[in-house]
């Protein structure tokens, strides 16, 4: 073969690997616009368009990259296809990379406490890693889900002087909650719904802050869309938060609204959270995409996904918040926020 034919064999192969990398931007192009205009036209009510909507931030953070390319290509056709993916992405999640102002600092008739929120997987039975990591938070409150019997043997001597105030139900299995506060306790229920066939456990507390100011927190975890059909079906996620809300709404006490939602932030049911007028903690007060599952270090999977929220009313601002770095234990990641309580 002379050098003339290699030099066309060359520019052959470059051709075929160039169409074929068009085609496969191409292909990845159509299916996030068929996604978006899916969302638009039908939103959740298909479950395959739920499904993947709950990894849209997955699907659509390539086109961050493709659109620039594409441009330098001169692909206009494939640059438009990808456009609304990228300004749906920038919408929804840009302003979680904005770097955020300083905080308003407190002021003498406000009280400031770190409030925290932890999955710590009942399916594993040494307590050992939470102990230490629990410890690292110096949170004031935590709330915590899937407590079982194993872990309370372990808690109630480990935080009897950190945690005062203590208030577990561990019913066996993922369905358990609990709370430790370092202030007073001052009621304390538990329940389960009946709108979901594997049933997970809620919490509601009443905390006294200071001589004349409580709070009320809802430590909670709706079930998870995949326990509850063969597939995927959110409905009796959505039914437990719609009832939560509809309980809050009785309150007349400053509310915190905290746990494993199981649920990611681009969903009806986080709308309507929002919608009833709870801010997102680490919307406010953190930086990213606030991944909270599956925790990275204790699965063979990357952090993908954020399922745990600090949710909080008008009462109260957020100075602060962050997702923990645990090494081990939880599929969970916990995330913990640091909030002020206005003055009365």
């Amino acid at each position: 073969m002379t050098d003339k034919d290699n030099a066309v064999s060359t520019i052959s192969l470059r051709k075929i690997f160039a169409h074929f990398i068009r085609a496969m931007i191409g292909a990845y192009a159509l299916n996030t616009l068929l996604h978006v205009a899916g969302i638009l036209l039908v939103g959740e009510r298909w479950i395959v368009i739920e499904f993947f909507t709950t990894f849209a931030h997955l699907l659509w953070l390539p086109a961050l990259i493709l659109v620039p390319v594409c441009l330098v290509w001169r692909e206009w056709r494939l640059t438009v296809m990808l456009l609304p993916a990228l300004i749906a992405l920038l919408v929804i999640w840009g302003d979680m990379f904005i770097p955020r102002s300083a905080p308003i600092e407190p002021t003498t008739d406000e009280v400031t406490f770190r409030v925290a929120t932890y999955n710590i997987l009942a399916l594993d039975r040494d307590p050992a890693p939470y102990l230490d990591f629990i410890s690292t938070i110096n949170a004031d409150i935590i709330g915590i889900q899937e407590v079982d019997r194993f872990h309370v043997e372990a808690f109630e001597p480990a935080f009897s002087d950190a945690y005062p105030y203590r208030s577990f139900h561990p019913i066996g299995g993922t369905a358990g909650a609990g709370l430790m506060s370092r202030y007073p306790i001052v009621e304390d229920e538990f329940w389960l719904f009946d709108v979901a066939p594997n049933r997970l456990g809620h919490q509601r507390t009443v905390i006294q802050i200071s001589d004349t100011q409580r709070i009320v927190v809802y430590n909670v975890h709706p079930s998870h869309p995949g326990m509850n059909a063969p597939f995927f079906n959110t409905d009796a996620r959505g039914a437990e938060i719609a009832l939560l809300l509809e309980r809050i709404a009785g309150e007349t006490d400053p509310v915190l609204f905290l746990g494993d939602f199981n649920m990611p932030d681009f969903a009806s049911d986080y709308d309507a959270v929002r919608d009833a007028g709870f801010g997102d903690a680490f919307r406010t007060g953190g930086y990213g995409f606030g991944w909270t599952f599956p925790n990275n270090l204790a699965s063979q999977m990357p952090t993908f996904l954020r399922l745990d929220y600090i949710f909080y009313d008008d009462a109260f601002r957020v100075l602060h918040a962050q997702v923990g770095e645990t090494p081990a234990g939880s599929d969970h990641l916990p995330v913990f926020a640091d909030v002020v309580l206005r003055g009365e």
